[in-house]
């Protein structure tokens, strides 16, 4: 499984399991960043508390379930911030 799919802001998009299986098998913590612009030429950069990681010990369902909670931060801050989310590929193109 290189990829799968879950659901965010309505469509349902396709999504890498990079980040949670990278910190599954290096134990690194998860944080989420956003660039946040504030003001004319000015920008903040905003990181999110430490994303908990599960590990239950099934290797394919804890994919699926971390990446389902990063994407769960990453939908509220664009919920919060709709005016300043960009994404740079096509994240809901059909494979």
């Amino acid at each position: 499984m290189r990829v799968f799919k879950w659901s965010f802001l309505a469509p349902t998009p396709i999504l890498s399991k990079g980040p949670a299986l990278l910190a599954l098998r290096t134990g690194c913590p998860v944080v989420s960043g956003f660039l946040m612009r504030a003001g004319q030429g000015h920008h903040r950069l905003v990181f999110s508390q430490e994303i908990p990681v599960r590990r239950t010990g099934d290797l394919q369902q804890d994919i699926v379930e971390n990446t389902r909670v990063f994407t769960q931060v990453i939908e509220s801050y664009v919920r919060r911030y709709p005016d300043h989310w960009f994404w740079l590929h096509r994240r809901w193109k059909q494979r």
